[in-house]
């Protein structure tokens, strides 16, 4: 029976230890006496940032602590004191400067009657010059200057600790203009932008949650990969192309393209107009056994100041009256002067591409001085098969050095 008391007691004691613990009025047995704790700090935190770390906490437990001591290196430590509030006090403490590492931290309470509470915990690291050295801008994949005369920038993905982009440019009456590209967005429009002129951008990053400070890429200044100018020379570039003959249904010639003899082969008369289905294409054709289009050529011949062009083909994105078929001869082509070469002599073009089977097709070409330039296309289709091309837009760009 002593035994069975015995064990009763001793359980007691060890549950009235166990809840008073819950409270942090913690007691211990040591030589035959009890030893009462401080409460110690509650929800502490560790908040990393560029060199320095900030250490919060909340004291909740005892209202008689006055004093938080912060132990770190091994050795050394700091010491807060407190002064109590009647609602809950929220504590920080800033750790500057730091060397870019991992620190570890040890935090005990006071309170009035001397006594201290168990240790609390936390770690984190303080980040820097290495850091910031090893951040790589979000990555861009095009941009480009519009018709509207706005830019738009293309981005790729973000990486997770990235904030965003910050972007400036100038603008036509030479004011500053800045934006901010949030999180994963990826575009941005850019109102307004002066030819010609540089943007530059950085990427922020928050290298965790918790840091307290923003970080940056270094800035990146480049001017956009393209500007459309197709507007300021080419005239009747774009579905719905407009008409200059046509036989009042399907067949047409195109307003200010000059389409040769030979590649008017819809009813002898039209060429490059195919209202197919009512979707006023630039476009030519020539099935089974029809005539054929021999050395065919549509141009428009342009003035263009010194500098290096694009001239892009779009022949639409799937669409069941748009795209191309055969493949005989058709080159999208650029010349110096006011024609453009044979199709067996394109050597003497300054470019050409041979688009067949392609859905999108581009070339490039430079001009030294102003000089008329002549751009279009070349068809030499005398194979029995059909062929054919009806085409969305025909774009002019500049891309600026």
């Amino acid at each position: 029976m002593k035994k069975l008391m015995l064990s009763i007691l001793s359980l007691a004691a060890v549950l009235a230890w166990a809840g008073c613990s819950k409270i942090d009025d913690y007691r211990e047995f040591a030589a035959g006496r009890m030893h009462k704790y401080a409460g110690k700090v509650d929800s502490l935190k560790l908040f990393p940032g560029n060199g320095r770390v900030v250490l919060s906490w909340l004291l909740i437990a005892d209202p008689n602590v006055n004093k938080v001591t912060i132990k770190f290196n091994g050795t050394d430590s700091v010491t807060v004191p407190v002064t109590r509030s009647q609602h809950q006090d929220s504590i920080t403490y800033e750790f500057s400067p730091l060397p870019e590492a991992t620190h570890n931290y040890t935090v005990i309470t006071t309170n009035t009657f001397g006594e201290r509470s168990v240790p609390v915990y936390v770690s984190g690291k303080s980040y820097g010059e290495n850091y910031t050295k090893a951040l790589l801008n979000r990555p861009l994949e095009d941009a480009w200057l519009a018709e509207n005369g706005n830019a738009t920038l293309k981005w790729g993905a973000r990486e997770e600790t990235c904030l965003g982009v910050k972007i400036s440019w100038t603008k036509n009456n030479g004011s500053k203009a800045e934006r901010y590209l949030a999180e994963a967005t990826p575009e941005i429009v850019l109102e307004d932008y002066k030819p010609g002129t540089p943007f530059t951008y950085r990427t922020l990053f928050k290298p965790e949650p918790l840091a307290v400070d923003t970080f940056y890429a270094a800035p990146v200044s480049m001017l956009l990969k393209r500007e459309v100018v197709t507007h300021k020379y080419l005239k009747n570039f774009r579905r719905p192309f407009a008409i200059g003959e046509w036989d009042g249904e399907r067949w047409g010639t195109p307003a200010y393209w000059n389409v040769t003899a030979s590649a008017k082969t819809r009813g002898g008369l039209y060429g490059g107009f195919d209202n197919l289905g009512g979707a006023a294409t630039f476009g030519f054709e020539k099935w089974e056994g029809e005539t054929a289009i021999n050395n065919g050529k549509a141009s428009q011949t342009v003035t263009l100041p010194a500098g290096t062009y694009e001239v892009v083909l779009n022949l639409g994105e799937g669409e069941w009256y748009l795209g191309t078929r055969g493949n005989d001869v058709r080159y999208l082509a650029a010349a110096t002067g006011n024609a453009l070469p044979d199709y067996n002599a394109m050597g003497n073009a300054l470019v050409y591409k041979n688009f067949s089977g392609l859905t999108r097709s581009g070339i490039r070409f430079t001009v030294d001085g102003t000089s008329p330039v002549t751009i279009g296309f070349v068809m030499n289709w005398v194979s029995w098969e059909a062929q054919f091309f009806r085409a969305q837009e025909i774009i002019l760009n500049h891309i600026p050095k």
